[in-house]
């Protein structure tokens, strides 16, 4: 966990009580392997359920971990962008509540990405991702917006990556901005595609991230979709139903 834990320990330690669960174990994440190990570690514990607290990069890898092994992760979002967190309706800013769901929420099965790399060398990787892959331009800004300033602040920090890659769309729909966009090599390269399954290979290294860490130059990806091969526990959602009065209308009698 990318998080320092006298904050979540007396909130954990409170619903273990609530519920009547076991003590719980902690698991903490090092710099040189982004959390993988602890990971490992918490599923070679055969937990009741698993807590991802830190950002996007450490829900990357801890469900690196367990897709697939119908374990379910609760996430405790403390960074910036949480983007995973957003998608699925997970509590932001809110640490008791979050708590609260991994004890006492329901398992929602999400999509999980897999990008299979392959570098100048030849030699070949395979990493998972839960949001979004990109490769190129979309990888040289987010290394860039990074770069800056450690992790885009938020929603608008991912928004000002997308508003420049889905600025090609947009251009396309007047003879003036289309001339406009032939002027932009780099914005006009870009394709728009939709499929379970992408491959490409490249004459040159291109950048890709994964969920917005950068994963290095690469000349070959294949990209795929596991369907519902990871758990996510989220607040029950409660549907408020309202009342409404009903009359019975007898006919009158003559």
């Amino acid at each position: 966990m990318k998080t320092p834990l006298e904050r979540l320990h007396p909130v954990v330690a409170e619903c273990e009580a609530e519920h009547g669960w076991a003590q719980t174990r902690w698991y903490e994440t090092r710099s040189d392997d982004a959390g993988r190990a602890a990971a490992e570690h918490a599923l070679a514990a055969a937990p009741a359920v698993v807590m991802a607290a830190g950002g996007d990069g450490t829900v990357r890898v801890v469900a690196e971990v367990m897709q697939g092994t119908g374990i379910p992760v609760a996430l405790v979002p403390l960074c910036t962008g949480n983007l995973l967190a957003r998608d699925v309706g997970a509590p932001l800013n809110d640490i008791a509540a979050c708590v609260s769901a991994a004890f006492a929420g329901e398992d929602r099965p999400v999509d999980v990405g897999v990008a299979e790399l392959e570098d100048v060398s030849g030699a070949r990787r395979s990493h998972t991702f839960m949001v979004m892959a990109g490769i190129g331009l979309d990888a040289e800004m987010a290394e860039s917006t990074s770069t800056i300033a450690t992790r885009p602040t938020g929603r608008f920090g991912w928004a000002r990556i997308g508003t420049r890659l889905t600025l090609q769309g947009l251009a396309r729909r007047s003879p003036l901005s289309r001339r406009l966009l032939q002027q932009t090599p780099d914005l006009h390269a870009l394709a728009y595609v939709q499929g379970t399954r992408f491959e490409a290979r490249f004459d040159a290294p291109h950048l890709i991230e994964l969920d917005g860490d950068s994963f290095g130059h690469i000349t070959r990806v294949r990209v795929s979709v596991r369907p519902g091969a990871l758990h996510i526990r989220v607040p029950v959602q409660t549907i408020v139903v309202e009342k409404s009065t009903t009359a019975r209308l007898r006919p009158s009698r003559p």
